[in-house]
């Protein structure tokens, strides 16, 4: 999310809606949703993959913990 914000500044809350709407869904973040709009178009198809995977492996590691909550 740092990269993301940093390389779009105050722009990732027009140009990301859907992006901007899954990380602040009430209830926590929506990593998944994240990883499918986190693609910019600029950067190369790895780049955008390695951003990607990252939200992806938040997305695990959340769904793991919510597990582990889970009575």
């Amino acid at each position: 999310m740092i990269d993301m914000a940093y390389n779009l500044g105050n722009r990732i809350h027009t140009v990301f809606r859907q992006f901007t709407r899954a990380i602040n869904r009430r209830g926590g973040p929506d990593w998944q949703e994240a990883a499918r709009q986190s693609n910019r178009p600029q950067l190369s198809a790895s780049r955008n993959r390695e951003i990607y995977d990252l939200f992806m492996s938040a997305h695990r590691t959340s769904q793991t913990q919510n597990r582990r909550r889970a009575p």
